[in-house]
């Protein structure tokens, strides 16, 4: 998985620091898919990005405190069984220099592992300026809430959009714990250390992560 950091559309000051609005919203046509899939999405948070929400978040970037820089309006809408084609170009490109390092990049394999696996129904596409940019899945299972295929785009990278979007998830949890698998090596893990997930093992390649629900 590899983010890039959060959206404004709103600053203002507060506490001596600015701090963005930062809205979820979405087309009509988006709103009623994400209603019609909210059950199998999972309730907790499928209920949460289907209604639209918003929340401030600090807009400077401050690794001892895990603050995120936010300098652009994003929002969340659901994705469709047609996003899967670039879907799974954005992620053969944000993956390929991590894979090349750890020597596991094959083009044919990276875009048709997303494809094999990809479910619209619990999949949100990152959407910045009117263009889609990223994409974030929330699978929820019996014990379980899993973050996978969340990525940004290179050209919107480093702007904090990543850090919104996940604490954004986050804050629609239930008890059970959220995990991820990042690669090893990724720039991406100064993030979900930030976020408070802690590692629960690894391999080579990858480093599987949990946060529990009583992590802020």
């Amino acid at each position: 998985m590899a983010p890039g950091g959060p959206a404004a559309g709103r600053l203002g000051q507060s506490a001596g620091r600015t701090t963005a609005r930062v809205h979820l919203r979405g087309s009509e046509d988006a709103k009623n898919e994400r209603a019609a899939a909210q059950d199998r999405a999972g309730p907790a948070i499928g209920r949460r990005l289907a209604e639209g929400t918003s929340t401030d978040l600090p807009s400077t970037v401050d690794a001892a405190r895990g603050a995120y820089f936010c300098s652009v309006s994003w929002s969340l809408r659901q994705s469709f069984a047609s996003d899967a084609h670039w879907i799974a170009e954005l992620r053969a490109d944000v993956l390929e220099s991590d894979l090349r390092r750890l020597g596991r990049y094959d083009p044919d394999r990276v875009r048709r592992r997303f494809c094999d696996a990809f479910n619209p129904d619990c999949t949100q596409v990152i959407v910045i300026d009117d263009d889609d940019a990223g994409s974030i899945t929330v699978r929820e299972t019996a014990d379980s809430t899993w973050i996978e295929h969340f990525y940004v785009g290179r050209a919107h990278q480093g702007r904090g959009i990543g850090g919104a979007v996940l604490r954004t998830i986050l804050s629609a949890s239930d008890s059970r714990p959220f995990r991820l698998n990042v690669l090893q090596g990724s720039s991406a893990r100064w993030l979900y250390d930030n976020c408070g997930f802690i590692v629960e093992r690894e391999d080579a390649v990858d480093i599987y992560m949990v946060r529990h629900s009583a992590a802020r």
